[in-house]
């Protein structure tokens, strides 16, 4: 673009070639001095200092904890500037390796396995007295519904 205005900045002017494609005539000016504005030295600055701090913690860190790495490390920044940054693409992160599966969260599906590897709060039998309550209510349940069943198909008879 700075190419475009440059050939033909001498016909019509500067400041009318960039109000018809839509930019600021300070920018132009800004940019054909060459020199680089605030922000993107300090974007480079920091970017360093993630690069380093993500190497460091073995490329596990995310943005949100690489924030808190950097505010450790006496840098004030924010988390947006921080997502913004790490999406370069020398900054990828590779994850921990570690999963969350359905039985460290605690669910139901995972029961049975919580409670044979030893968990607190259990009897000798290795059944927890929560899963023990709800499997006897369960069955209280279906021989009363059970017995319902009986008593109406005596009835209809």
């Amino acid at each position: 673009m700075s190419a475009f205005i440059e050939e033909h900045r001498e016909r019509f002017g500067v400041e009318p070639i960039c109000a018809t494609l839509g930019v600021s005539a300070s920018a132009y000016y800004e940019r054909a001095t060459g020199r680089r504005s605030a922000r993107a030295l300090e974007d480079e600055r920091l970017l360093d200092v993630i690069e380093s701090l993500h190497a460091e913690n073995y490329c596990a860190y995310g943005s949100r904890r690489m924030w808190k790495a950097l505010i450790r490390e006496g840098e004030q920044v924010g988390r947006g500037r921080v997502e913004r940054l790490m999406s370069a693409p020398a900054i990828q992160f590779k994850g921990s390796g570690w999963y969350v599966t359905d039985y460290a969260r605690g669910s139901s599906a995972g029961s049975k396995e919580k409670s044979e590897s030893g968990n607190t709060g259990e009897k000798s039998d290795g059944k927890s007295d929560k899963s023990e309550s709800k499997a006897e209510s369960k069955t209280e349940t279906k021989s009363s519904s059970d017995g319902k069943e009986k008593k109406k198909a005596n009835k209809e008879k």
